[in-house]
């Protein structure tokens, strides 16, 4: 962001969070990184606190990769951070796998049938 009056470009200060742990942006907006099995960076994801049909719960921007790792740091999250309450709904912003990579099965509450939800 350009700082008016000046040159200088000031950042936002927040924990870069690793590999099933979040950071706060704000009291309901969520940072995750998802590793990836190649060279790219991890992708970021987007966890909201959210209200749909009197239900608080929570939005999933993009999900990560399909793979055993990723989910394990899904269920990592989710026990973690989630207090019971349930994943309402998945946004996924474009079709690469990483970004729609575990849609379904997060929305069938994994394997366990936490809840359903759709994409």
């Amino acid at each position: 962001m350009k700082s008016p009056g000046n040159n200088l470009i000031n950042y936002l200060n927040f924990k870069i969070p690793s590999a099933g742990d979040i950071t706060e942006i704000t009291s309901d907006i969520f940072w995750i990184r998802m590793p990836l099995p190649f060279k790219l960076h991890p992708i970021n994801l987007w966890l909201l606190r959210d209200v749909m049909h009197n239900t608080t719960g929570w939005t999933l921007i993009d999900t990560g990769l399909f793979n055993d790792k990723n989910k394990l740091i899904w269920q990592s999250i989710i026990e973690k951070y989630f207090d019971g309450a349930p994943l309402l709904r998945v946004i996924c912003t474009h079709m690469h796998p990483d970004h729609i990579g575990l849609a379904n099965w997060l929305c069938n509450g994994f394997d366990n049938n936490l809840w359903n939800t759709e994409v």
